[in-house]
């Protein structure tokens, strides 16, 4: 998943999630993989790990 929609998932702004990801390399644990082109992909079960719904 892109960056907006994982920020959007979370309830949180896109240029937010990538500060986040710059300063400390993960957001609460999850770990993006970096595109060659820069780009940031998420795991498509990332919300709901941090939600709570995936173990």
């Amino acid at each position: 998943m892109t960056t907006a929609q994982f920020a959007r998932e979370m309830g949180i702004t896109a240029e937010h999630l990538r500060k986040v990801v710059q300063k400390i390399g993960h957001y609460y644990g999850i770990t993006p993989t970096k595109l060659p082109s820069g780009h940031l992909l998420w795991p498509t079960d990332a919300p709901a790990k941090l939600k709570g719904g995936v173990k």
